[in-house]
């Protein structure tokens, strides 16, 4: 066989198999891929679950082009899913079994606020991210300032003019 040919998956007429460099990929063991990421677990835990190691997958999803939209679309449903899960969690919220001296006695309803908040950065990154930014300059002004407060030394301050750069753009003397 030449390495022209170990390229590109071949595939049997009829045969339902996919031949991955020397890795042959059953249409079962495919289909057990998908339908696993379509659950929203990893690539890595489809693999194991079809049987083949996650390589195999790589593969053949770099070769073939139908296989590769499949997993996409198998990847967004599964994202889909992780994300409905979520948010039933943060809205609708889950019992938890509430014990007295060691009897089950009711459940109390469970929230995560951790869980809404993620959602709410990602639909509305305006007005919930959290937009804190600081660039090297102030990064260095702040960890100088910290550290001459831990030592009780007056706070440092940065050579040139202020911008952190260590150019000194002041007019000369």
């Amino acid at each position: 066989m030449t390495a022209e040919k170990n390229k590109k998956p071949r595939t049997s007429p009829g045969s339902g198999r996919y031949r991955q460099g020397s890795t042959t990929v059953t249409e079962k063991a495919r289909s057990t891929f998908l339908a696993t990421l379509m659950e929203g677990w990893s690539p890595t835990r489809a693999a194991h679950e079809a049987g083949h190691p996650r390589s195999t997958f790589y593969n053949l999803r770099e070769n073939n082009d139908g296989f590769r939209l499949a997993w996409d679309a198998a990847l967004e449903a599964g994202s889909d899913r992780l994300e409905d899960a979520a948010k039933t969690r943060s809205i609708e919220g889950w019992a938890e079994p509430v014990f007295y001296k060691g009897k089950a006695c009711g459940t109390v309803r469970k929230f995560s606020d951790t869980l809404l908040m993620f959602q709410l950065n990602g639909r509305r990154p305006e007005k919930y991210r959290q937009n804190l930014r600081l660039d090297a300059p102030d990064l260095a002004r702040a960890f100088a300032a910290g550290m001459a407060k831990t030592l009780g030394k007056p706070s440092a301050t940065l050579p040139g003019n202020g911008t952190g750069n260590g150019h000194d753009e002041r007019e000369p003397a």
